[in-house]
Parts: structure tokens; sequence; C-alpha cells
């Protein structure tokens, strides 16, 4: 489980979904539930295929192939893809194309068909990663949303925390400082190209700020609360010595 990450932009039928569900998003993916199942859409781009994916706590071969027969005859209508099974977790491809509202009606439809041949056949949502039956999170492990278990959002929390722990106490303030100024000098020496060459310079800001966390963290600086403050400052100085380099050169080549 992951904290911290900047959201990245759904697709429109996603978008679509979405707003009409409320769910929540993690990534390029929504998740949340319809009826009594819970569910994860996602798409990796406009025209990427548009997988829906549900863990299911009772899977057993027959029903499997019974699902997998129902919706195969209906392959045309869906636009279907692929239909996939690991483990307890099934996952369905749809095909997309350039109409968002025409995608989003057909996801529309798979889920309500899927829906009621789980009921049909008996069959519940279970979590992700134990295939339990009980109260169910959504939750984000690495890039992927999920609907887990108390437990094992336990143990996920858990582990999040020993990871956080373990580079605090691994990291060194000074050797991230130390890569934090150089990632930002490096950005500053591109600011003055870019001036040089007579764009407006001030964009390559961003460029000094990921250079600035990339530095901190290629020299091992310790990951805690105080990371934002070392690469902010560093920030700043690159882009304080950007200014100042640029202002000096204007005076010798116009004095």
């Amino acid at each position: 489980m992951q904290k911290g990450h900047l959201m990245a932009k759904l697709g429109r039928t996603l978008q679509l979904l979405q707003a009409s569900w409320n769910w929540k998003q993690h990534g390029t993916s929504i998740v949340g539930k319809q009826a009594d199942w819970w569910f994860v859409i996602g798409q990796s781009g406009a025209l990427q295929p548009i997988v829906v994916g549900a863990a299911l706590a009772n899977l057993d071969p027959v029903s499997l192939e019974q699902l997998k027969a129902a919706f195969l005859a209906k392959k045309k209508l869906y636009k279907l893809g692929r239909f996939d099974n690991k483990n307890h977790v099934l996952s369905i491809s749809l095909n997309a194309d350039l109409f968002t509202d025409k995608n989003a009606d057909r996801v529309r439809l798979l889920l309500e068909d899927l829906t009621a041949s789980f009921r049909q056949l008996g069959l519940v949502s279970g979590c992700l990663l134990c295939a339990g039956e009980q109260a169910l999170h959504a939750v984000r492990i690495g890039e992927n949303p999920a609907a887990v278990c108390d437990a094992c959002h336990a143990r996920l929390q858990e582990q999040f925390n020993g990871i956080i722990e373990k580079n605090e106490q691994q990291g060194n303030y000074l050797t991230g400082l130390i890569g934090a100024l150089l990632g930002a000098l490096t950005g500053s020496v591109l600011w003055l190209l870019v001036s040089y060459l007579g764009f407006y310079a001030s964009i390559v800001g961003f460029v000094i700020a990921f250079l600035a966390q990339y530095g901190y963290r290629l020299f091992k600086g310790r990951v805690s609360r105080a990371m934002p403050l070392i690469v902010a400052a560093s920030v700043v100085l690159g882009v304080l010595a950007a200014n100042v380099a640029e202002v000096a050169i204007s005076l010798v080549q116009d004095p």
C-alpha cells in the first residue's frame, strides 16, 4: 500500500463511470461496489482495453465454466477481448472504441449481467489477497487498486509503516542534501541554457524540483517528513543560483 503519489488522470470512459457511481480512483483505475459485489475497472489509455476485475471468495471450477460460457456467448455484444481467471480473481477485458458513452454503457451492461450471474450462482465477493468473505476496503497495492479484508488491510499497513521506518533509519540527511543540491544545480544549468536560447526559462523550475528530489534519493537521503523541506530549500537555492548567473551573464554581455 502506497501513499503520496500524484493522482493519475482517468480516461473519459472511467471518468463518466466514476461520476455516476462515486467510486474511488487509484491511478488509472476505479474501484467500488455494485450491488453486493466489489469490482475494479481500469484502462491504461484512450483506446486501450477496459479491464473489469472481480475477486470471488467461493469461485469453483464449475461456476467458472458456466460464467465463461455465458459471457463468451455475448462476445460481440460486449466487444469482449479476454475472459481470464487467476485463482479466485476474474478479469474481463472489453475492446474500447472512440465513443465514450457507448464504452460506458457496455461496462454498465456487463456489470449488470455479472452481478445477476453471481447472484444466480451464489458467488460472493472475496478479499483479493486471501479470498476471505469479510468486510472489504478499497486500497492501493503498488499502482493497483484492490478490495481487501480488515486483516489483510492491517497487514499491508504494517508492512508499509515498516518500509517507511526502515527508510528513515537507513537514510542520511547529509548525503541527501548533497544530492538534492547537485540535482538542483544541474537543473540551474538547464535553466540558463533555455534562457540563452530565448525561451521562457521559468518552466524549467519543475525540472529543477524533479532533479532535486531525484538527487536526494540517488544519494540515499533519509525518507522522512524532513525530506520535502530539504528538497524545497535546494530548489529555492537552485532557482536563485540560476537567476544570479543569468543576471551576471547579461551584465557581461551587455555592460
